[in-house]
């Protein structure tokens, strides 16, 4: 889950508690109008990547590490975000 403290907080499903916390980008409020962007977490296997509205970048998150690994600035202010591949 990313929360509005721009962290991913990492739930154990078993237990139902939160296992680690990992600092991705700085924290953000929920807009108004729910179409203004703001930021996306897709989670792939032992990936994260979250995309910051602010800055417009997108970076990549070791879940297993719980550092950041890379990071891009886009050419325009990521709204949605979607994986695709293995």
């Amino acid at each position: 889950m990313l929360g509005t403290d721009g962290a991913i907080h990492v739930i154990d499903p078993v237990a139902g508690v939160v296992s680690s916390r990992i600092d991705v980008i700085a924290p953000w409020t929920e807009p108004v109008d729910w179409q203004e962007p703001r930021p996306s977490l897709e989670v792939r296997g032992h990936r994260a990547y979250v995309t910051d509205s602010s800055t417009s970048t997108v970076h990549v998150v070791d879940l297993e590490s719980g550092q950041i690994t890379a990071s891009t600035e886009l050419p325009h202010v990521p709204i949605e975000l979607s994986t695709v591949g293995d």
